[in-house]
């Protein structure tokens, strides 16, 4: 199982906006399992799961079922990112921008996955949480699009122009909080985390480009990120959850991203005690717990989702790993969450 660390800056605030809503925040923490003293620099890095956990715990403590959105308002909007920010904010146009936020995004949090997908009219960028959780991603997912979505007005002077805000998770009781932040067609239920723009905006020149700094902050953030490279595993999973979004999932698909062949990825696999299959397996699994729980998409869309030859393919993979059925494990997650 994939763990990451993200900056403690993503849950900054979170303790006002809990007790503003009539909730404790301390609670929250506990049972999150944060430390309030070590999350106060918001540069310290602490595990992605306890990040996730506190936006949980916190829309379930205040009985705000918008709290990532609402918590994300709050950031400013280019800072709370550090250096992550900066590489944006100098970039020359919004596409470099983009592109810098997406190969950097480790500065910040390990367990994001963003890609941009382009055409000659529309492109889209879509998120994908890495880590699986039982719980969903909901309110991560509302925290990061309103980030990104803040940020990159901010850095175009208003001058991007999104049309449409993709969430996976199901259509929530009260949307007028999220028209009232996008101001877009929101689809609920998609089939991907995201944000749809014109193509042409990835042109849009930024007020904050400047050549030399840019320059110099991408060779910083190159040889900071240098300093903590992934595992060969992590790179592997990562790369298998890249190809799902475009629905590929033969080992082969992987070998084209890596400097040797699939023989010798399979056999790098097997020192770190697992197979090309088996994270394929976990892979699929944990991304099958988070639609299940977050959204009412169709079992057996899903599983074509999820590039599996069938429903009863997907059943028995789920079930060997859950020990449960994709139906009953929907069904029993969701009494937990309703207590």
């Amino acid at each position: 199982m994939l763990s990451t660390k993200t900056r403690a800056a993503v849950i900054n605030g979170f303790d006002q906006l809990v007790e503003e809503l009539g909730g404790d925040y301390r609670k929250v923490a506990s049972k999150a399992g944060l430390d309030l003293d070590e999350s106060a620099d918001p540069n310290a890095l602490i595990a992605s799961s306890v990040v996730k956990n506190v936006l949980d715990y916190s829309a379930r403590e205040t009985g705000c079922a918008h709290f990532g959105l609402l918590l994300a308002q709050r950031h400013d909007k280019v800072s709370y990112l550090g250096l992550l920010g900066q590489v944006m904010q100098s970039a020359p146009t919004l596409g470099v921008a983009l592109e810098d936020g997406f190969n950097f995004i480790g500065l910040h949090t390990g367990a994001s996955l963003w890609q941009l997908h382009t055409s000659d009219e529309v492109s889209y960028v879509t998120y994908a949480l890495l880590e699986g959780s039982e719980g969903g991603s909901e309110q991560v997912q509302q925290f990061v699009i309103t980030s990104m979505w803040q940020l990159l007005h901010v850095l175009t002077d208003h001058h991007w122009r999104p049309t449409m805000i993709n969430f996976s998770f199901k259509r929530p009781t009260n949307i007028t909080p999220f028209r009232r932040m996008f101001g877009v067609p929101i689809m609920f239920n998609s089939d991907f985390c995201g944000v749809i723009f014109h193509s042409s905006d990835l042109r849009i020149e930024l007020s904050g480009r400047k050549t030399s700094l840019h320059d110099a902050l991408v060779r910083y953030a190159i040889e900071v990120t240098e300093r903590k490279p992934l595992n060969f595993t992590e790179q592997v999973r990562i790369l298998i959850r890249k190809n799902l979004e475009i629905h590929k999932i033969g080992a082969g698909t992987i070998t084209q991203f890596l400097p040797f062949e699939r023989r010798t990825m399979q056999r790098k696999l097997k020192q770190d005690g697992t197979s090309y299959r088996d994270l394929l397996n976990e892979v699929r699994v944990e991304l099958a717990k988070d639609w299940l729980c977050n959204s009412d998409i169709p079992i057996t869309r899903l599983a074509e989702r999820l590039q599996y030859s069938g429903l009863a393919t997907m059943t028995r993979a789920f079930k060997t790993q859950t020990g449960l059925t994709p139906k009953a494990w929907r069904l029993k997650t969701r009494e937990l969450h309703s207590i």
